[in-house]
Formats: structure tokens, sequence, C-alpha cells
């Protein structure tokens, strides 16, 4: 399920639990958005993307997957933070750290980048 993200303090607390979690395969991705045309199919995309992970996640207790979406006109220093220029983008983390990014609604694109990081 595609989440809500409302503060950059939220999402810093996200990351920590996830980072703690050192032992673990565990992704999180976060969709930068606004209320623009491409944004709102991207966040339909991405909410039948999530829905498919969160299956497999039931069925694998050593890897897990989280998909959140972060309003930029509700709160930029998160935006600002990952210096977000073009929206949509989506950032990957795992074990707290950013290691991917795909600018633009680009669904399979992000797919890829899951499966680059096995966990299907």
């Amino acid at each position: 399920m595609l989440q809500d993200i409302n503060s950059k303090k939220e999402f810093s607390s996200i990351l920590k639990e996830n980072s703690s979690q050192s032992d673990s395969n565990n992704l999180i991705v976060l969709d930068f958005f606004d209320d623009c045309t491409h944004c709102s199919e991207m966040n339909h995309k991405l909410n039948e993307i999530s829905e498919k992970y969160d299956s497999i996640s039931l069925l694998s207790k050593d890897r897990d997957i989280k998909f959140y979406k972060v309003n930029i006109e509700d709160d930029k220093s998160l935006a600002n933070e990952y210096s977000i220029s073009s929206i949509p983008t989506t950032l990957f983390f795992k074990k707290g750290k950013l290691i991917d990014k795909v600018v633009g609604p680009e669904p399979n694109e992000i797919k890829q980048v899951i499966e680059d990081n096995d966990l299907i």
C-alpha cells in the first residue's frame, strides 16, 4: 500500500528504523509528487505495484518493501534534502541509505530497480 509521508521528521523516523535492521533485505520506495497529471498517473501505477509487492512480502519474512509518497507542496524540506528538481521522482532506500533514483513517470524502471535489488 502506498502510504503518505507528512513531514521530514516522519520519514527520518522510517529511515532510522530501516537502517537499524542491518540483517534485513528491506527496501523503501519514496515517491515525490504534486497535483500534476503525470504525478496522478504515477501514484495510481505505484499503488498497483505496491499491492503486488505487499503480497510477495507476506510470503517472505526476510524481505519487505514499503511504498511511501510525499506531496512536495505539503513539505518542501524533504524534497530539498534529496535535491528533487523534477516530479514525479522516486527514490529507493536500503538499510537507511539512498541506493537508486528514477525521475519521471517510469513504472517499468521502478519495477526494474526493485527486481535488481532482489526483492521479487
